[in-house]
């Protein structure tokens, strides 16, 4: 945005001053929506009548700002501007202010990157929940190495059984098969009058105590394999 000088209208008196590139500029950069409405010499005037007023000093004479003349820090050009430069900030010219803003203008919006703020004083509450929060992920660490050990555990378990119960079944089913044998065997001889029938009641007791020990013993064989298969992570369905 270019300035050029403008010449107003003084509503105290009524007389044209004006206003300039510089001031309009320092008007832009404030951000003021107004054009000044009366000339230095009134402002000057009303300002020393206030300060008169509210017993802060006699009124003064004569213009209370005058235009400084200063070096631009971009370009180093010399330059005025309507105020009095201040230690340490940096002063543009016309130009090099115009672009500055049109470059802030077309540049993109920032992100809003995280932050983290900490309070100075906090009666130790951030450095217990600091310990709190340790605790809980070492309970949850330890928590995790027991469900590895008692899995590694089931594990090793369901195959120590699984090594044995096949020869385990094995030798159930054939005690099974001899214990019927015998019970024929023993029920022949009760019909030829050799045996008494005593004998075959404990044929039969043996027979039957034979047959349920191996239908345990498959029981088993069958849960071993469901408990193998549900440690080394499969479901249950």
């Amino acid at each position: 945005m270019e300035f050029v000088d403008r010449y107003l209208k003084c509503c105290d008196c009524s007389n044209e001053f004006v206003f300039t590139a510089g001031e309009q500029l320092f008007f832009h950069d404030k951000q003021f929506k107004n054009d000044p409405k009366r000339c230095k010499p009134c402002k000057s005037r009303r300002s020393g009548l206030s300060a008169a007023a509210n017993g802060l000093g006699p009124v003064p004479a004569g213009l209370s700002r005058t235009e400084t003349r200063t070096e631009c820090s971009e370009c180093g050009v010399q330059t005025t501007v309507p105020f009095k430069p201040t230690q340490g900030r940096p002063v543009l010219c016309r130009q090099c202010f115009q672009a500055k803003n049109k470059a802030a203008a077309t540049a993109p919006a920032p992100v809003n990157a995280p932050q983290a703020t900490l309070p100075i004083f906090d009666f130790g509450k951030n450095a217990a929940n600091l310990r709190y929060s340790k605790a809980s992920r070492d309970l949850a660490v330890a928590q995790y190495e027991k469900a590895i050990q008692t899995g590694f555990k089931e594990v090793a378990d369901a195959l120590a059984q699984r090594a044995t119960i096949d020869k385990q079944l094995a030798a159930q089913t054939a005690f099974a098969d001899d214990a019927s044998a015998t019970l024929r065997l023993t029920e022949l001889r009760y019909r030829t009058g050799v045996d008494q029938f005593l004998n075959v009641l404990d044929a039969q007791r043996t027979l039957y105590s034979a047959q349920q020990t191996l239908v345990t013993t498959r029981l088993t064989e069958q849960s071993n394999m469901v408990e193998l298969y549900r440690s080394l992570g499969g479901g249950l369905r």
